[in-house]
């Protein structure tokens, strides 16, 4: 009942303008539909029965348009809104903040079953009427609602039926000059958040400093204090029909440090946010205005010759600071040789604390620069009259590579064009790489006039598609390399690049085969491991053939050897010329068990080949004994001479065999003589029965050091009486 007469009583009052009621410290006040403008309310609709606007003006006239304020109602049409059908326009407070009074005016309808009014969204509670008031028939009426804490109102029409009639306009809430007042207690967050001024170091003249201020409702005003004298004040544009009327952000001050007394200084930044709220933060700043002296014994490491890396060292002597210290140099480079047109200067500027030397210094191009030097303190002081100078010598222009296409005429030689305008060419390299591979061959290779070149050896790389990279470097030490053709082409090759060849020595020797017909048959092979006695001549052929079987007609066949000796080398010992069939005939005198190598060295267009023919020849030795017939229990000496030089330093094994049982068996060994070969064995028989007759041999076993195969020597026989 006493909410029912309140509203009553309202509705009766004649409407008046509302001002903005007056905020406190820690509170601001949000207005809106003042002057028609509304930019903190919103709207809200559950469905089509009932809907709210937030334009100014928005209210209602006579013919049951929205004139003026901004409202929530039903909307028109013959059907019932269910119930709870409902619409508002609400205000929420920011993050930190909370609403503590709304003013203003208001007009409200509530009947048939709707129910219309102020409410506090957070509690869920209506402030000013709602269930059971009356109409204030058309008018205008103020409101002052105080005591909330709350984070959302609204102006609110709900249908508190089942149904509610919706022909006529049975709800509504509509507020004009309306005024909301929020609370909010906390310092907003101020930092010195940037500037030349709060920066690390001493600093001279202007400066700035970056205040940055945060706050949930916004920042009002910023400032800057030096020892805590105001030096500037910034107030924000607020707008007061905003929830948060005035920006957060940062603020730029300048601030003229040649007003200040060189040394430390308390900088302060501080800000006011819109509800009023203070806070303040302190640093330690320096300054100071004098310029340093120029420096001395200026030198650069590893000295003033030429370089093909862009990067100089530079040292020197710092003189001595009363204030700031030295913190950086600004380095003048001029450009001396190659002459340039016009002005060709850049100024580098480095800074280090204490700095006396600096690496990584950096000339813009090559050729040869003067280096002046001047000093800056860590204020900024410098005075460009006091410079040290020096010479910078520098070339990092690398060459100029790309592979020539290849020459019909020579196909395994491949060419680079190489160009070095600086230093000059100084390693070249060619690589190839089979495709499939990840190991690459590095190619020797021939310098010229034009660049270098290599030859690739078809021979003994395997056929296949492989990529060419040619890299080079001066003699600066700058590379490249490329794996294109000077036509922009990849560089590749296909191998075999020449005339494929076939070369078979070996001795000949006709064997059996079997026919088709099953009639025996012969054919002639090579034998490329053949065997001979010692002192014996072989014969070995041979036949150089390209494919198809065409004999190669008049070519060279180089013929070295190699002696069955531990690092023996290779000795040249003829050159053969094939005949119009392709063969050649060559014959391996007595010697040593070797190994010949015949060699077809090819063409430019006809690839070489090179055949190699094992020749094992069987150690020998003679044998004599001193007495054929002995009596059982008497000795014989057997004695020898080994063939074939040269002998092991230690002497050569000596294996003294005889025959028994089908088998010749070893029971005696000796050593020949180093020098002379000759070998002796004494032996005494003690065992034999009846009259034996035996048969005795020497067996040369293969031994390192010695140039022969396993040979034997003929037998010697002697006669055992026994008893």
């Amino acid at each position: 009942m006493i909410r029912r007469l309140v509203c009553l009583t309202l509705a009766a009052a004649s409407a008046v303008a509302v001002a903005p009621p007056a905020a406190h410290a820690g509170q601001y006040a949000v207005t809106a539909c003042f002057d028609n403008i509304n930019n903190s309310w919103q709207p809200n609709r559950s469905n089509g029965s009932a809907d709210a606007f937030i334009e100014c003006p928005g209210g209602m006239s006579v013919n049951g348009r929205l004139t003026e304020g901004m409202a929530a109602r039903n909307t028109g049409g013959t059907a019932s809104a269910p119930g709870y059908s409902s619409a508002r326009v609400f205000f929420d407070a920011p993050p930190g903040a909370r609403i503590v009074r709304v003013t203003g005016e208001i007009n409200q309808t509530s009947t048939g079953g709707w129910q219309a009014g102020i409410r506090d969204e957070t509690l869920g509670q209506w402030l000013w009427c709602g269930t059971g008031c009356q109409s204030t028939f058309g008018y205008w009426t103020a409101f002052d609602i105080g005591g909330l804490s709350t984070g959302r109102v609204s102006a609110l029409v709900i249908c508190g039926r089942t149904t509610c009639p919706r022909d006529a306009l049975y709800a509504l809430a509509a507020l004009r000059k309306v005024t909301v007042v929020l609370a909010e207690d906390s310092a907003p967050s101020v930092s010195i958040s940037g500037g030349s001024l709060a920066a690390r170091g001493w600093r001279r003249g202007w400066q700035d400093v970056v205040v940055g201020a945060n706050d949930g409702v916004g920042i009002r005003s910023t400032g800057v204090l030096v020892d805590g004298q105001l030096q500037a004040t910034l107030e924000r544009p607020c707008d007061a029909t905003r929830a948060v009327p005035c920006p957060n952000g940062g603020d730029s001050f300048p601030i003229e440090t040649a007003r200040l007394s060189d040394g430390l200084h308390t900088l302060a930044a501080a800000a006011v946010d819109s509800a009023g709220n203070r806070s303040q933060v302190t640093r330690r700043v320096g300054v100071d205005n004098t310029a340093p002296d120029g420096p001395s014994a200026l030198g650069v490491d590893g000295g003033t010759g030429w370089r093909g890396t862009n990067s100089f060292r530079l040292h020197w002597a710092n003189p001595r600071q009363s204030a700031a210290p030295i913190a950086g140099a600004s380095i003048e480079l001029c450009l001396i040789a190659p002459v340039a047109s016009g002005a060709t200067c850049v100024t580098p500027t480095l800074s280090g604390a204490g700095l006396s030397s600096v690496a990584g210094i950096h000339v813009p191009s090559p050729g040869q620069w003067r280096a002046r030097v001047s000093l800056r303190d860590s204020a900024g002081n410098q005075n460009p009259l006091n410079m040290a100078e020096t010479i910078l010598r520098f070339d990092d222009r690398a060459p100029t590579l790309g592979f020539l296409p290849p020459s019909p005429e020579r196909p395994t030689l491949v060419r680079v064009k190489a160009q070095d305008v600086g230093s000059g060419l100084g390693v070249q390299e060619i690589l190839l790489t089979r495709r499939g591979s990840s190991t690459s061959t590095s190619l020797p290779v021939v310098m010229d006039r034009n660049g270098f070149s290599a030859t690739v050896d078809d021979e003994h790389l395997a056929d296949g598609i492989y990529d060419l990279r040619a890299r080079a470097r001066d003699l600066a030490g700058n590379e490249r390399s490329t794996d294109r053709r000077t036509d922009g082409k990849s560089a590749a090759l296909a191998l075999p690049l020449r005339i494929k060849t076939s070369l078979r020595v070996g001795k000949r020797k006709r064997v059996r085969a079997r026919g088709a017909n099953g009639k025996r048959r012969y054919r002639i092979v090579l034998i490329e491991k053949p065997r001979s006695r010692y002192g014996r001549t072989i014969l070995l052929r041979g036949r150089l053939t390209s494919p198809g079987g065409n004999p190669l007609v008049a070519r060279n066949i180089d013929v070295l050897a190699q002696t069955h000796l531990p690092a023996a080398p290779w000795r040249p010992i003829a050159t053969l010329r094939t005949s119009k069939t392709g063969r050649f005939v060559f014959r391996a005198l007595r010697g040593p068990s070797r190994t010949l190598r015949f060699r077809f060295g090819g063409s430019d267009t006809i690839r070489g080949r090179t055949a190699v023919v094992r020749l094992g020849v069987r150690a020998a030795s003679s044998i004599s004994v001193d007495r054929h017939r002995v009596v059982n229990g008497e000795g014989v000496t057997f004695r020898g001479r080994l063939r074939g030089r040269p002998f092991p330093s230690s002497g050569k094994l000596i294996e003294v065999q005889a025959r028994a049982r089908g088998r010749w068996l070893t029971f005696g060994t000796t050593r020949a003589h180093a020098r002379t070969g000759r070998w002796s064995l004494p032996y005494r028989f003690s065992a034999t029965r009846g009259n034996v007759r035996y048969r005795f041999r020497v067996r040369i076993p293969r031994e390192s050091g010695y140039p022969y195969e396993t040979g034997t020597s003929r037998s010697v026989k002697v006669t055992v009486i026994g008893l």
